[in-house]
């Protein structure tokens, strides 16, 4: 398979994956700001208890069948009883959880609202039904129905969590807005792909079958682990407000990388698994990668990191203030992991999943050693402050294992480092005398004149780029000739 054709075929499906993640991220925010200004942060941090139970086990019991799918070849004779094993896993765990909803609520503080967390039990009971077929959309690169997927569950949720906060603004809102969500998600799997699962009790056989995603099972699990430590240690010790509060400042930093995650993950891993032997193109897609990835981060983090103050309030409003410092400091921590995503599909994509899984491992136990210290200091700010600590450990190690890998040279990312924190740079200078003036400007307008310090900044850019033939300009160019393909 020839460069081009690799690339292009991988842009292809990142063309969906991109237009799937933005219009997840549009939906998400409108869901966002519309929510939070109808409910308390304690409602959403008695929602966060509930979900946090239904991440963890989601991502404790799965057993990879998926990526192994697109991994490996003559896998796909198991899917039903796989689809068996998670309609099982499913109905258990409903009743586990509405068993052990008092003691949930009681470690996160939110007692008499064990029927919340027992509703997890249901969302996962929706999770094992949908159509085990759709993990061969990755496989066949359908990146088009995974959109439709993923739109259905975020459209029903935003859907239904509104108009019931409009009509009786409780926690009920996010249960119900979350009921739909999987529902329809569970739902659409069936509509996206002609396979029909059937039950199959040979498990033995597939249980056989995980021996080969045992690094995969692990570092799904650290990773969820050391992804939600941070929210869950607060919960215990600062109550559901704090909770909500952190939470929501680590979904508003995490978009830049989260977006840009989900499109390299997907596209990235489908596309290295089929060139693993070619190191030159595999450097050159990180490459890629990397352009990509600082051209958006560098603008976020500035906006946040200075105009968060004004943000937070303007569009959440006042009951959400205490969010302003830990969202600075998160955006800084979320930047530095948007880079370290960036190894993330070549581990798996070249089959190191070992190498994934220590990378992992390293950031829950660092994590959890500076939040330790951290939280009794300093509270919020504190659990900000150790996944900065943790995730700057995190990146150096990570970058560590891909150089020799890929045999990298760094240097290679100079050009789009020192572009893109030129224009940053200059902007942020332009705008400086004008500081005061900016700070009596309100509302839309204020909205406005920061949209079009991003396009001065975007401009700059590319302006650099024609000059010296260098930088996210190129990748840019390139990205959308094979967009227009």
């Amino acid at each position: 398979m020839t460069k081009k054709t690799v690339f292009a075929k991988t842009v292809h499906g990142a063309k969906w994956i991109t237009i799937g993640v933005f219009v997840q991220r549009l939906v998400n925010i409108i869901t966002l700001i519309t929510l939070a200004r109808i409910l308390s942060p304690e409602m959403y941090g008695i929602m966060i208890a509930a979900t946090i139970i239904v991440d963890g086990i989601t991502v404790f019991t799965n057993p990879g069948f998926g990526m192994l799918v697109v991994q490996e070849k003559g896998v796909e004779k198991y899917l039903n009883p796989a689809w068996t094993f998670e309609v099982i896993k499913g109905v258990i765990w409903l009743v586990l959880i509405s068993a052990l909803s008092p003691f949930i609520a009681k470690f996160f503080h939110v007692e008499g609202y064990e029927l919340v967390i027992c509703f997890g039990g249901v969302y996962l009971l929706f999770n094992g039904l949908k159509n085990i077929g759709a993990v061969l959309l990755l496989k066949e690169m359908q990146f088009s129905r995974i959109f439709v997927q993923q739109f259905a569950q975020q459209v029903a949720y935003l859907v239904v969590a509104l108009t019931w906060a409009l009509i009786s603004p409780s926690v009920w809102a996010l249960v119900a807005g979350n009921l739909a969500g999987y529902a329809a998600s569970a739902i659409s799997t069936y509509a996206v792909h002609p396979y029909r699962p059937k039950l199959d009790f040979r498990l033995k056989e597939f249980a056989g079958l995980l021996t080969k995603t045992k690094w995969i099972i692990g570092t799904n699990i650290m990773n969820y682990t050391s992804g939600i430590i941070d929210t869950t240690f607060l919960g215990y010790l600062l109550g559901p407000a704090n909770m909500a509060v952190y939470s929501k400042s680590r979904d508003i930093s995490i978009m830049p990388s989260s977006y840009l995650g989900q499109i390299t993950n997907k596209a990235g891993f489908a596309g290295i698994a089929q060139v693993q032997d070619n190191r030159e193109l595999i450097r050159d897609g990180f490459l890629k990668m990397f352009d990509i990835t600082i051209l958006i981060s560098i603008p976020f983090l500035a906006i946040l990191i200075f105009e968060s103050p004004r943000l937070v309030p303007l569009l959440l409003g006042d009951k959400w203030i205490a969010m302003i410092v830990p969202l600075q400091l998160l955006t800084i921590a979320m930047t530095i992991r948007g880079f370290t995503n960036l190894t993330t599909p070549i581990f798996q994509g070249l089959g190191k999943f070992n190498m994934r899984f220590h990378t992992v491992l390293l950031q829950l136990i660092t994590s959890i050693i500076f939040l330790v210290v951290s939280v009794p200091l300093w509270g919020l700010a504190g659990a900000a402050y150790a996944i900065i600590a943790s995730y700057s450990i995190v990146l150096i190690y990570s970058f560590i294992r891909l150089i020799p890998l890929i045999k990298l040279n760094p240097f290679k990312a100079l050009p789009s480092t020192l572009i893109t924190t030129l224009a940053a740079t200059l902007v942020i200078a332009a705008t400086y005398p004008f500081y005061d003036l900016l700070q009596s400007i309100h509302g839309a307008i204020y909205l406005l004149i920061l949209a079009a310090l991003g396009l001065v900044y975007f401009t700059l850019v590319l302006l650099f780029g024609v000059v010296t033939k260098k930088g996210p300009y190129v990748t840019l160019r390139q990205t959308l000739g094979a967009f227009r393909k």
